[in-house]
Parts: C-alpha cells; sequence; structure tokens
C-alpha cells in the first residue's frame, strides 16, 4: 500500500481578477475555465496522465491513501489557498482534513464501477486584504 501526495498549485492572484464575482458566491468552474489557473502535480510514478494539469489522473490501488495540499502561485502571504472540503461523487471515499494543517487524505477502500472516481474539491482564496473567494473544482482519480 502506497501513499500518493499531489500538490495543487493555484495562481490565485489571477483567478481572482478574473472571477470576483466568487466573493460573493461560491464559482463553479469546468475545465476551460479553471485550466489556466490550476494545476495538479504528483511524483511521476504515481502519473496515469495529464501531469501539472488541472485534471490529473493518477493511479492508485485499493488500499492506497492519496493526500492532496494547496498552494498558491502567488506568494502565500499575498494570496493564500485553502482546500475547504471534498466529496467523492462516485465511490463515496470523502478525504478528510488531517488536523490543521490543510492537508486532505482519503484511502481508497473499494473499487468505483468505472475505474475513476469524481470529487469535487473546494477552495477559497484569501486576498492581501482579507477578501475571501469561494470555487469548486472536480478533478478524478483513476483506480487501476
Amino acid at each position: 500500500m502506497s501513499t500518493i501526495n499531489i500538490l495543487c498549485v493555484i495562481d490565485a492572484e489571477s483567478l481572482v481578477k478574473k472571477y470576483p464575482a466568487a466573493a460573493k458566491s461560491r464559482q463553479t468552474l469546468n475545465h476551460t475555465q479553471l485550466h489556466p489557473y490550476a494545476r495538479m502535480i504528483a511524483k511521476q510514478d504515481d502519473v496515469l496522465a495529464s501531469q501539472a494539469s488541472d485534471d490529473l489522473s493518477i493511479k492508485v490501488k485499493q488500499g492506497d491513501t492519496v493526500k492532496w495540499r494547496a498552494v498558491s502561485l502567488t506568494d502565500d502571504r499575498e494570496y493564500q489557498v485553502d482546500i475547504d472540503g471534498f466529496s467523492s461523487v462516485d465511490t463515496g471515499f470523502p478525504p478528510f482534513e488531517l488536523g490543521n494543517t490543510d492537508t486532505w487524505q482519503t484511502m481508497i477502500t473499494q473499487l468505483p464501477g468505472s475505474g475513476k472516481d469524481a470529487y469535487w474539491v473546494s477552495f477559497s482564496v484569501k486576498d492581501p486584504n482579507g477578501k475571501r473567494y469561494q470555487f469548486n473544482w472536480d478533478p478524478y482519480i483513476t483506480v487501476v
């Protein structure tokens, strides 16, 4: 059993400038909207496809652990990115936060029917003035 670490890198400054309405209500962005502003990175051995994209596909096996954390491409002291929550669409193994670390983890306990498990990731960006912008993202993992 392995642990797969995923780093989500968000161009937070550009994202909030492009979607200022996210300060009033959570914005759900599709692939085309999010692609210029978000990337996910994992160790190359864990990647199935789309390394450093907004729709990274990793290969995990039943019993593996997946951990996510997020950082701002812009200096974190200016624009801070926080993962607010996760939900699993396909298999129901929702990630949970590891204390106050802003690292989220899940264990793959069952195989999804299609081999892919989609997630809704809720994250927020806090700008230098303390204003919070909220977004949804829908990456997935592939279980092999």
